[in-house]
């Protein structure tokens, strides 16, 4: 394609909506040496298909709109201009889909942080809660010991006093009350 001098139409409108995608002059002779780019391809492949802007957009869909600019079309001039006329109508379609979706995924992302902090403070709640509950299981084990040693304590003291009395002589009512 780059040794054509003078291109046929549907040819030289491809190449110059190629040149305003890739952010360059939009004529034959930059198309030419576009073609000659050793890395023409991976520019292709690279291209920031999500920031494309309304400016760029609008100057494709002057070729977009054009009836001739259509794979068909472009075939009866070039074969190899057939695959760049359909790389350049999908990346104007994406970017249309792309521009409608944009808000909901705004939102979308919006909606992840969101749920993001919610799970962070669902998380410190959880640890509370779980801390306040083995609190209160240590507070009743605590209890229950001391229930146990208060039991235990009185039992141990009725004995102690009714040693002690039987050592004095006397019996452990009659020292209850003196």
């Amino acid at each position: 394609m780059r040794l054509i001098k003078n291109p046929p139409e549907a040819l030289q409108q491809v190449m110059e909506a190629v040149c305003i995608l890739l952010g360059v002059k939009a004529d034959w002779t930059t198309a030419k040496v576009v073609l000659g780019d050793p890395q023409f391809q991976q520019r292709l492949l690279e291209i920031d298909k999500d920031n494309i802007s309304e400016q760029v957009s609008k100057r494709i869909r002057r070729y977009i709109e054009n009836p001739k600019f259509v794979p068909d079309e472009v075939a009866k001039a070039s074969k190899n201009g057939v695959a760049l006329c359909m790389w350049v109508r999908a990346l104007d379609l994406y970017t249309k889909i792309f521009k409608s979706i944009e808000p909901k995924r705004i939102k979308l992302l919006q909606a992840e942080s969101e749920l993001a902090e919610l799970m962070t403070a669902l998380r410190e709640e959880t640890d509370r809660v779980a801390l306040t509950e083995n609190s209160i299981a240590s507070v009743q084990v605590n209890k229950d010991n001391i229930i146990i040693l208060i039991r235990r304590g009185s039992s141990f003291s009725f004995h102690v006093l009714f040693f002690t009395v039987e050592l004095h002589g006397a019996s452990p009512a009659s020292n209850l009350y003196a």
